[in-house]
């Protein structure tokens, strides 16, 4: 390791969380909606996006991992895939990777230097900023596709001033509301910008509300709209051992065996795995892949992605989960998976930690009261105080309380808790960013 390289690389990390605004650090004060300034840092970096095919993904809740899960069973066709997601847990490099390997550092500082006059003249958001140093990334590093997440919404994100070769939406759920829009409708015409003409878009899951925005869209690009849940609309999901074995079928095929481990995801993952696999029926040709691909893939998610986060067993004695959910949906999903885990006896310890800037009343209208509940305050500047968290949550009749080392705790009291029983770490991206850190 180059220590000259590594001291450079964490001051530019650092400056330019300072100098460029970061939703990730202090929320919508850092969005700024609009292409210009991307576009115009994208010609200033000399990206031609020509040369990069990319897949574009968006959705309120999943878009990270079917973006993960799609770029896995890309590579295990033998493709060199760039992946670009967000936020990171550990190391800003995360974000940007080629065949699960992050992003050098050296590429990180090279690109600091030599476009640091475009950033300062163009004024760009720290999202801005790392999108195109992403497309950048997989420009020199000739990949043969790309899997690029939206960060916010999708028709003003700094994504979509890619060209897809296809389009996903995941699904449609209440967050970011004071700018995405207060109504399912209206988060949807948001998402539903990423649409470009000419272009399959995947609709992973879709409501009375929702589904007419995406037709209506689709149907000014052009684009042809294929429903993953009316398309496999049968499916079953069994446990094998630890792992979770899936089948989904059609009027025309049946896929078995569809399996993923239980140190990556749940079977709330079914409709992300679900809407995946559409997107490899409608692209799977074009890489001369193959079911088995698909597969493989899916079980290997996180080995060739680097993908944390989701329903992820980290330590088995105490059993201790972390899981990156951090609105009403993705908690009610973290919540009746719990439940599953422990229908046979144990007990759940929910630690949990939220950023001040989510509908925290929602998220705590799906917690049961049977859980123990412990609060803890993400480190990051967005964090919600621990003890209004508590306070908040006995207005909702859950009592807890306030824990400001998880991993002190877990030391304290691993050794009265049963082997059944599981901590589930979860509520915010930070809260899991701290304690892996």
């Amino acid at each position: 390791m180059n220590k000259d390289i590594e001291f450079r690389y964490n001051n530019l990390v650092e400056q330019l969380f300072k100098a460029t605004p970061s939703f990730q650090n202090i929320g919508a004060e850092a969005y700024k909606p609009g292409l210009d300034r991307t576009i115009a840092l994208q010609k200033a970096c000399h990206v031609d996006l020509s040369k990069i095919p990319t897949i574009h993904v968006a959705g309120t809740n999943g878009k990270g991992s079917v973006s993960a899960i799609t770029a896995s069973w890309l590579q295990e066709t033998g493709q060199t895939v760039g992946l670009f997601s967000s936020p990171h847990l550990v190391d800003f490099t995360e974000r940007i990777r080629v065949n699960g390997i992050q992003m050098s550092h050296s590429f990180f500082v090279d690109f600091m230097d030599l476009y640091a006059e475009d950033i300062k003249r163009l004024s760009p958001s720290f999202f801005e900023v790392t999108t195109v140093m992403a497309l950048r990334y997989f420009q020199d590093k000739k990949v043969d596709i790309a899997v690029i997440e939206v960060g916010l919404g999708g028709r003003l994100d700094s994504t979509n001033i890619i060209n897809p070769i296809a389009s996903v939406i995941t699904n449609i759920a209440y967050d970011h509301t004071d700018l995405l829009g207060d109504t399912l409708a209206k988060i949807a015409e948001e998402k539903a910008g990423i649409i470009k003409r000419h272009t399959p878009v995947i609709i992973g899951e879709s409501t009375s509300e929702t589904l007419p925005v995406f037709e209506s869209h689709s149907k000014r690009m052009e684009a042809r709209m294929i429903l993953s849940e009316e398309r496999y609309n049968h499916w079953t999901a069994n446990y094998d051992a630890s792992d979770l074995c899936l089948t989904f079928e059609t009027a025309s095929k049946r896929y078995e065996k569809i399996i993923f481990t239980s140190h990556f995801g749940d079977f709330s993952m079914v409709s992300n795995v679900r809407t995946a696999l559409t997107l490899f029926d409608e692209i799977g040709e074009q890489f001369d892949a193959t079911i088995t691909d698909f597969v493989n893939g899916l079980s290997n998610t996180p080995e060739n992605t680097g993908f944390r986060g989701r329903w992820e067993q980290i330590l088995t004695s105490p059993r201790v989960i972390i899981d990156t959910a951090h609105n009403a949906n993705g908690i009610e999903k973290v919540v009746a998976m719990a439940n599953e885990v422990c229908s046979s006896g144990g007990h759940i310890h929910f630690f949990l930690g939220m950023a001040k800037d989510k509908d925290v009343e929602s998220v705590l209208r799906e917690l049961p009261t049977n859980f123990s509940y412990h609060f803890s305050a993400p480190s990051n500047e967005r964090g919600l105080n621990a003890k209004e968290l508590q306070q908040m949550a006995s207005e909702n009749e859950l009592a807890g309380d306030v824990v400001n080392d998880i991993h002190q705790w877990i030391e304290l009291h691993c050794s009265e808790l049963s082997s059944d029983d599981v901590i589930l770490i979860t509520g915010s991206n930070f809260l899991v960013a701290d304690f892996l850190k």
